[in-house]
């Protein structure tokens, strides 16, 4: 039977270390982290597979947390289906890290 995909999109002001750590104490405690891609200082997307009964709870321990905020969600509707025929989930989950640093570019010079 094929997984039901859920996606989340956050946000966080902290150090990227310390919240990806945090994150993933969190996401192991509901599931366990398949994969995870970063991009340079902007943001990771991490893949979560868990039980469906469990993404409500692994959501409101994400969200509330002092360092991230949980934006946007979806594919929500397909959790009371995925609940009653015990599927797992895969979460796919996509943290922004809000800075002011700059970001990791080079300037490129115009030509005369």
């Amino acid at each position: 039977m094929e997984k039901v995909k859920l996606h989340a999109e956050g946000h966080t002001h902290f150090d990227r270390h310390l919240a990806i750590r945090s994150c993933e104490t969190i996401l192991n405690t509901y599931g366990f982290l398949e994969d995870f891609k970063m991009f340079s200082d902007l943001a990771i997307n991490m893949v979560v597979e868990l039980p469906a009964s469990k993404v409500a709870s692994l959501l409101h321990a994400l969200n509330s947390t002092d360092f991230l905020v949980i934006d946007h969600v979806t594919g929500e509707e397909k959790l009371p289906t995925a609940i009653l025929n015990r599927q797992d989930v895969h979460l796919y989950f996509n943290l922004s890290f809000v800075h002011h640093e700059p970001d990791f570019h080079k300037e490129v010079w115009s030509q005369p």
